[in-house]
């Protein structure tokens, strides 16, 4: 592995106010895993091998506005995933590209941090009528055949069909369900939690600390969507044959 680009995209990266880094060495697929840090949010995370693959979460109009000018790639484990996009770091020519991408992240984090120092507390103070729950609420909702209940322990559960999609605890944090290898990816790109009433399942859990985590509560909630609709038209249009 040539590691002269990896470091020239950590001398500059670990040169910006705030950042610091966190590696993973025993990531899914069997490859060492570099993230990006600004204060507890991710801005994006390499992965180490005879190419280096960086990823990274942008807002879904950004992260589609990159792929069709070819600047990112959709990202190869989640590749209908509206937020995460890719970049190939195979020489010294792709590291002014990976450093533009994390600088974009960068400069969003950055932004969205100063901007939650000024949210009123009662927005992210587990009250749902005004707060971050309300917006989730409203997005997830507005996606055919999705339905909400109670948890039964003071959660707003969304599912689809019979199928629960993951659920809130007020503006605190969101719990949702995956398959064990999607979890574990989830965790080591940064994009989740371990869920701790349940650490060894497939639960992962995201908290909501500013307004940018909305988005990528609502993204995890998709690709849940996205997985219990194709399972139901998969059995419906086997019913039918």
């Amino acid at each position: 592995m040539n590691d002269e680009p990896l470091a020239s995209i950590e001398r500059e990266v670990l040169g910006w106010h705030g950042v610091w880094r966190k590696r993973d060495e025993n990531s899914p697929g069997g490859v060492a895993v570099t993230g990006y840090m600004f204060g507890r949010k991710q801005i994006g995370h390499v992965h180490h091998g005879d190419d280096i693959l960086a990823d990274f979460s942008f807002p879904r109009e950004v992260r589609d506005e990159l792929i069709r000018s070819g600047r990112a790639i959709p990202h190869p484990a989640f590749p209908s995933s509206r937020t995460a996009a890719s970049y190939w770091v195979r020489s010294a020519e792709d590291v002014p590209g990976a450093v533009e991408h994390f600088r974009m992240n960068y400069e969003r984090v950055k932004a969205a941090a100063g901007e939650a120092q000024n949210v009123d507390e009662e927005k992210f103070g587990g009250k749902m009528e005004n707060g971050t729950a309300k917006e989730i609420e409203r997005e997830v909702l507005g996606w055919p055949g999705v339905t909400t209940g109670d948890t039964g322990r003071g959660g707003l559960q969304f599912s689809y069909g019979r199928v629960e999609l993951g659920h809130l605890h007020g503006n605190s944090f969101a719990d949702l369900p995956f398959p064990k290898k999607i979890r574990d990816e989830l965790i080591a790109e940064g994009r989740a939690s371990v869920h701790d009433p349940l650490p060894d399942s497939g639960w992962v859990r995201h908290r909501m600390e500013g307004p940018e985590d909305v988005t990528e509560v609502i993204e995890l909630f998709r690709m849940n969507y996205d997985r219990a609709k194709a399972r139901a038209e998969r059995r419906a249009a086997s019913e039918n044959e």
